[in-house]
């Protein structure tokens, strides 16, 4: 690869982490070709992405930005894993694919400047997903209002048994 070609791939893998959530290292050697293409199809259905960069080339992109901090952690083959949108699934999807396969082997991460390792990568897997949070947001701004409602439905719902059991009696 000449100077240009390499100044280009960096360029190219600057702009792409300049608007990333949180990034992933992890070592990839013993993988085949077709684990990295399932990681990467599963990756794209959440907005997250897996690059193989030279590690030269992405310390250089990395200059001077939050991911700098990864500069240490970047020694042998490394696949970077970069979410675009939500930090949680892409640490859960690689925990779930590093359990199933002992050839990746998570390295460290860098989420809001903060570099996290291997323990902090796995308990941010056990955190609940942006759409799981607002779910649970919803059902929770929900409940009293669904409290309501039952308990006004309930008045005339008696009223109409009583009303009934009444017009019972006088008919019998």
């Amino acid at each position: 690869m000449n100077k240009e070609q390499k100044f280009a791939v960096s360029g190219a893998f600057s702009e792409k982490i300049r608007g990333a959530k949180a990034i992933i290292l992890a070592e990839y050697r013993g993988l085949k070709v077709s684990q990295l293409t399932e990681i990467r199809r599963e990756f794209r259905k959440n907005d997250c992405e897996l690059k193989v960069v030279k590690n030269r080339l992405a310390k250089k992109a990395m200059e001077g930005s939050e991911w700098a901090v990864l500069d240490g952690h970047m020694k042998g083959p490394l696949a970077i894993a970069i979410a675009m949108k939500d930090p949680v699934v892409l640490a859960k999807t690689l925990t779930k694919f590093a359990e199933s396969n002992e050839a990746l082997k998570l390295r460290a991460g860098c989420l809001n400047g903060k570099v996290l390792n291997v323990k902090e990568i796995d308990a941010l897997s056990k955190l609940p997903s942006k759409e799981e949070l607002y779910a649970k947001m919803l059902g929770t701004l929900l409940a009293p209002i669904q409290g309501v409602v039952r308990t006004l439905n309930g008045v005339p719902q008696k009223l109409a048994i009583a009303l009934k059991e009444i017009s019972q009696k006088k008919a019998s």
